[in-house]
């Protein structure tokens, strides 16, 4: 008997969190759907050993979900999946079935939760977001990627936090070392055999700095 009531309880708990947890993603989706389209400058320095890419700068469009451009008239890197890590495009991307980490209590600064997209039939395997509950916020997140890949991120904000659009985003991954060739990094000083190249995955970060937001078009609900 003792074991059974054990049992409701704990159902009755899990069951309370992710009505929180539901609500507070919906709350986030329904900021992020605030934004139709945007346009921003941004800098992008690449931090990742025996990668070499000089710090570049472009011009980044978003129509979300699926519309993502960036264009720079210099070389830089961002794997293939990085725009869409944005939780501006996740947000209004995906459905998820969500799940706080620890039950939440009321009073509590910030929440863990685990998504899970749903129809699961995308890159985005899993994510877990670390949210300011005093204004609901994203404010880091471990995306973990169908091909294998998990991606962390940490996000700061300025004047568009509102609108979860946020002045910096660092991306930390591990990856396979890339040779770029020396004539497009600028860097011809010395020349290295490839016998000496790295053949184990390689930890660093890309920081991607919102320098201004140009374009910022809003959609405006009625109620």
């Amino acid at each position: 008997m003792l074991a059974r009531t054990a049992l409701l309880l704990l159902v009755a708990i899990s069951v309370a969190s992710a009505d929180d947890a539901r609500a507070i993603v919906e709350h986030l989706r329904a900021k992020a759907q605030r934004i139709q389209s945007l346009r921003a400058e941004v800098a992008i320095e690449v931090a990742i050993p025996s990668f070499k890419v000089p710090r570049a700068r472009g011009v980044l469009t978003i129509v979300p979900p699926d519309s993502i451009n960036f264009r720079s008239e210099q070389l830089t890197f961002i794997p293939k999946a990085g725009w869409q890590l944005n939780p501006l495009v996740l947000l209004q991307r995906y459905q998820f079935l969500a799940f706080a980490e620890t039950p939440l209590k009321s009073g509590d600064r910030s929440a863990v939760l685990r998504l899970f997209p749903t129809p699961d039939t995308g890159e985005l395997l899993a994510a877990k977001i670390t949210v300011d509950l005093r204004d609901t916020t994203i404010t880091a997140a471990q995306i973990t990627q169908r091909s294998g890949g998990v991606v962390t991120l940490e996000l700061h904000y300025g004047d568009q936090r509102s609108v979860l659009l946020p002045d910096r985003i660092t991306m930390r991954m591990t990856m396979m070392p890339i040779a770029i060739p020396k004539a497009l990094t600028g860097d011809l000083s010395q020349q290295t055999s490839n016998k000496h190249q790295p053949t184990e995955p390689v930890s660093g970060t890309i920081t991607i700095e919102f320098l201004r937001y140009t374009h910022i078009e809003r959609r405006n609900f009625r109620q």
